[in-house]
């Protein structure tokens, strides 16, 4: 009685896998694979000009030149004397908190990509 039951068990494990192996992603024909981020296409661009925000993560080089922040879901440089700010990611992704290396030569931030 107990072995046939771990059989059946088995065999419902074995029917699973067989059948998830073959699956694919609704809407997706295998060729697809190289789709950026999350696969939306923009329909419209905007754009805007501001000289402040609100919550935003801010780091500073560690030369002491260069602020590094994020703004509505992008990262951005813009020189520590002022002046126009650099993007730096864009695209539907949300990428926040960025950090600056300890030598500066790479930027480590949080990202739903």
């Amino acid at each position: 009685m107990i072995r046939s039951r771990h059989l059946t068990i088995a065999g419902l494990c074995l029917v699973v896998a067989v059948a998830g192996a073959g699956a694919q992603e609704p809407g997706r024909s295998g060729g697809e694979a190289d789709c950026d981020s999350l696969c939306i296409t923009p329909t419209r661009m905007i754009s805007f000009e501001t000289s402040q925000g609100t919550q935003m993560n801010v780091d500073i080089s560690p030369d002491g030149e260069t602020l590094l922040f994020d703004l509505l879901g992008d990262l951005y440089t813009v020189p520590r004397t002022g002046g126009a700010a650099q993007r730096l990611t864009r695209g539907p992704a949300l990428d926040l908190q960025p950090v600056y290396s300890p030598d500066g030569s790479l930027i480590l931030f949080v990202s739903d990509r």
